[in-house]
Order: structure tokens, then sequence, then C-alpha cells
């Protein structure tokens, strides 16, 4: 989805369209909101991966995204709760 080509626009171009083939597939989910948190647009970004971790609660991933977004927005304490949650889970182990 073009983010190996740092072009972040046409990357949430692509995931928002597998987002509308299959809106209840957390890892379209997933993957559209981290999209938008590429281009910074952190307050969509957060809504969308909320939406996949209420649909799986046990996907690293949504954490890991979670805990970026929050970062990003200077929230530390939200932003290791998720990034801990992340590693607890056992998929990823960065940003500990």
């Amino acid at each position: 989805a073009n983010i190996e080509l740092n072009n972040n626009t046409d990357a949430v171009r692509c995931f928002q369209k597998a987002y509308l083939l299959n809106p209840s597939g957390v890892s379209n989910i997933n993957n559209y909101g981290y999209s938008l948190y590429l281009i910074d647009d952190l307050k969509s970004a957060e809504k969308i991966i909320l939406k996949a971790k209420s649909l799986d609660p046990s996907n690293s991933f949504v954490y890991r995204n979670l805990g970026l977004i929050y970062m990003k927005k200077g929230s530390r304490k939200k932003a290791c709760i998720n990034l801990e949650k992340s590693i607890e889970l056992k998929i990823i182990d960065e940003y500990g």
C-alpha cells in the first residue's frame, strides 16, 4: 500500500478502499487507522483504531497503534498503557 515508498497519502487511499470493501475486518480497520496516523490525522486515526479495538481487543497491533498515536499527541500515560498491553499480547516487542 505504498508505505514502503513513503507515499502515505496513497497508503491512506489504498487502506481506505480495503476498509470500505470490508468494514468489519480488524486488519483493514487497523491499517487504515495507522495510515491516518502517518499523515498526522490523529483524531481520525484514534477513532478508527478504537473501532478495531472494540472488534478485537486481543490484537496487539491495535494497542501498538494507539500507543503511537498517544505518543504523538503527548499523552505519555495513555501511550505507555497501550504499548505495554501490546507487548503483553506477545505479538510485537518494540516501543517498550
